[in-house]
């Protein structure tokens, strides 16, 4: 059986504190905040989750993380020699009506040939490279999702729900490219052997808003 072949630049000086928040608040247009009085902060190559139940403002914090949200009060502070790249659980980078190969020539500068062999890396092999990605099933638009993330030289990674649609042997590579990497990294999930292979450092738990060490008895109690 053919397997994802997966690894990262170890792109990782992202200055002494990569990021720093202080009373973050965010509400939709019409409704109560759903984060409100949010302070934490992310140390250098550190793994921080996010853990929380449905509904608690976990993909919002993100893609306000990611600079795909404004309007938000309070400070959100990156340190500048931090180089960010995000993974969306929604896959909203990928393009529907694109080939899969275009992906990732729109994002570099690379040969036909190089990106064909680069995709074989992530099982896209021979004519699937030509599929158009509205085509794809979920668990291929989350390599490829993976696959054109990675291509972006990077020191913080913000990666919302990234196992997702990835089989047990995927998500054990993944894994084992990021702790490889050294890169800092937020992380929202709950699959309880993934983060103990990743090895997390500290963790946010919301509604709460406490940080604490990360324990995967609170995982589970938030699934």
């Amino acid at each position: 059986m053919k397997r994802v072949r997966l690894s990262l630049d170890n792109f990782t000086d992202c200055g002494k504190l990569p990021l720093d928040i202080e009373k973050l608040e965010f509400s939709y247009p019409g409704s109560e905040p759903i984060i409100s009085g949010l302070s934490f902060e992310v140390l250098p190559e550190e793994k921080f989750l996010i853990v929380g139940k449905n509904g608690v403002g976990k993909t919002t914090l993100m893609r306000i993380l990611a600079g795909r949200i404004g309007g938000y009060l309070g400070s959100l502070r990156y340190n500048p020699k931090v180089e960010l790249a995000y993974y969306s659980q929604e896959h909203e980078d990928l393009c529907l009506e694109n080939k899969v190969i275009d992906e990732i020539l729109n994002v570099t500068d690379w040969s036909h040939g190089t990106v064909r062999n680069y995709l074989a890396r992530f099982l896209f092999n021979q004519e699937k490279v030509f599929q158009e990605v509205e085509t794809l099933s979920p668990g291929e638009r989350s390599r490829l999702a993976l696959a054109k993330m990675i291509v972006s030289p990077s020191n913080f990674l913000v990666l919302d729900e990234p196992t997702n649609h990835l089989d047990f042997q995927t998500r054990d590579v993944l894994a084992d490219a990021l702790n490889e990497s050294g890169k800092t990294m937020i992380i929202v999930s709950h699959e309880i052997k993934f983060l103990e292979r990743l090895e997390i450092d500290r963790m946010l738990i919301l509604p709460e808003k406490i940080v604490d060490y990360y324990d995967s008895q609170v995982v589970l109690e938030r699934k």
